[in-house]
């Protein structure tokens, strides 16, 4: 099962939308919300950060800066923040690629892979993720009693992400436990549906997620942060810090900035699936899915290219060139136990696909 080609590429399967923060008073309800605004302001600072001997600064002086600054906004005591999912059939097969008979061998991979519960066993991973708030970031902390909702249709499911871990994952059974309000067989439906937009080319399944919390009044909240091009830059010269917003307006009809996070942003916490690296660095902790397992925030690879070959967990590229292995160690076509590590090569391989990207081997 040849899966290398020179011209490779998978759409992803899993796209969020943009996710805005809202505020509303306790006691008004959600209708009554408004934007929290993204506004700059100027602080006089000092400095604090390391000085080589090839610079000379004026360490006894202030420093002033101009940043972008998102807070709740007063008379608000409660913080809501929403997006959109939706999940398709796109890991089934090549978006595009320079070999027609690798597509299908990817074809038979994913067939082979849906029929033994692989995309059940990929979506209760990444629901808990949803459930777990870790979508939220840092903001998660700044919450009290905090609610996830997951709405799709009929099926309304809420859930306390503080009765879920964000180290590995719990199992399904714990994930159904942290449903505050639905019943287990609406969790249990949206897996369902979850694994049938990733497996079955005549499925899609879509939601809205929310998290809804208290949150003390005026405090500084965390949208995404902005790497800004150069003309983004020259526009606002003066500001340091450039935050996520969309164009809205307030309730007076006035326009305002209203803070996001990224839809990427969003979309890596929920693939916060790779606990099949065994990294001695972050053992037994979901990282996010990508082809070296790389972690950004610590400046590591998890699986560089060559580790795979020194015992530990491969990268994609190495596993893609296993491609008669993968649907090997010995289990004869048996479904997934949601607990189970010893096909980690695989939901590794399967999680990138859904992930997408361009997985193009040159010397194929």
């Amino acid at each position: 099962m040849k899966l290398e080609a020179n011209m490779l590429a998978f759409a992803r399967s899993i796209q969020p939308s943009e996710a805005p923060f809202s505020a509303y008073p306790t006691g008004a309800g959600r209708g009554a919300r408004v934007p929290v605004p993204v506004v700059e302001k100027s602080a006089r600072g000092q400095i604090s950060n390391y000085i080589s001997g090839a610079k000379t600064f004026n360490i006894d002086k202030a420093n002033l800066q101009t940043i972008d600054y998102a807070m709740v906004p007063p008379g608000c005591d409660r913080l809501l923040i929403e997006f959109s999912l939706l999940v398709t059939p796109m890991s089934r097969r090549p978006y595009a690629t320079s070999d027609h008979a690798v597509m299908q061998h990817y074809e038979k991979l994913s067939e082979a892979y849906h029929g033994r519960g692989g995309y059940r066993f990929l979506a209760g991973r990444y629901l808990w993720n949803i459930a777990n708030a870790r979508w939220a970031w840092r903001n998660r902390y700044l919450l009290t009693e905090p609610l996830v909702e997951l709405r799709a249709g009929a099926d309304v499911v809420t859930f306390d992400p503080f009765k879920l871990s964000l180290e590995s994952y719990p199992g399904w059974d714990m994930v159904c436990d942290a449903a505050v309000e639905g019943p287990r067989e609406a969790v249990d439906r949206l897996r369902e549906r979850f694994a049938a937009g990733l497996g079955e080319d005549d499925a899609s399944f879509s939601c809205t997620c929310s998290i809804d919390a208290g949150v003390l009044p005026m405090m500084e909240v965390f949208p995404s942060q902005e790497m800004p091009s150069e003309d983004t830059k020259r526009a606002r010269d003066k500001v340091g810090r450039i935050l996520s917003s969309i164009e809205t307006f307030d309730a007076a009809g006035r326009p305002v900035r209203q803070a996001t996070f990224h839809s990427q942003k969003v979309g890596a916490a929920i693939r916060h699936v790779d606990e099949w690296h065994g990294a001695a660095e972050m053992p037994g902790l979901a990282v996010a899915v990508n082809p070296y397992a790389g972690v950004i925030e610590r400046g590591l690879a998890l699986r560089p290219p060559r580790r795979g070959a020194a015992g530990g967990a491969a990268d994609l590229y190495t596993l893609m060139k296993r491609g008669p292995a993968l649907l090997g160690n010995g289990r004869d076509g048996k479904p997934f136990a949601d607990l189970d590590q010893d096909d980690g090569d695989l939901h590794f391989v399967m999680a990138n696909l859904v992930r997408g990207g361009v997985f193009g081997l040159k010397e194929a």
